[in-house]
């Protein structure tokens, strides 16, 4: 969950979510990756070890600019989470963030819900506020990580080291 930070110099704080999400806070940018937060994954193949109560959601969503997901696997894009929350995400003006991809399965679904989609182009750096910027980057045919700046810090949030095995 986001961090209290008491210390007046840091602006960058980076929390564990969990499983592989993340939370980046720098400046006005609150950058939330791969929300999987209840329920199974791969036909009940996986399980979260730590559920994330509603109220923890909730309140993580309101401090939430932008959503990060970095692949369509149902424990980093999880389709029950977007419907749960999709009148949240809405009524807080919360940008997705997915690379832009052939089939746009995942881009046509969340933007079947009305949610805001911005697909990013590969390589390309995407402004998210005047000291904040993100860049998408395919890893495989499936994947993608990101590099984001900050006006103190580069952050790289690469979800699946297994993809890189197989890329390499």
């Amino acid at each position: 969950m986001p961090s209290n930070s008491t210390d007046n110099n840091v602006t960058d704080v980076i929390s564990l979510v969990n499983h592989a999400s993340i939370f980046i806070e720098s400046n006005g940018v609150k950058l939330l990756s791969d929300p999987w937060y209840f329920g199974d994954a791969f036909n009940r193949g996986w399980d979260l070890l730590y559920e994330n109560p509603l109220e923890e959601i909730l309140d993580l969503l309101t401090e939430t600019t932008h959503i990060f997901i970095s692949h369509e696997h149902p424990d980093h894009f999880s389709i029950p989470f977007f419907k749960k929350y999709c009148t949240e995400l809405k009524s807080s003006n919360i940008q997705i963030i997915f690379q832009e991809t052939r089939d746009k399965r995942v881009v046509s679904f969340l933007r079947s819900l009305n949610l805001s989609v911005i697909e990013a182009k590969k390589n390309k750096w995407l402004k998210l506020d005047d000291q904040v910027h993100i860049n998408i980057f395919p890893i495989g045919t499936l994947d993608s990580a990101f590099l984001l700046e900050t006006s103190e810090y580069f952050f790289i949030n690469i979800s699946n080291i297994c993809s890189l095995k197989t890329c390499l």
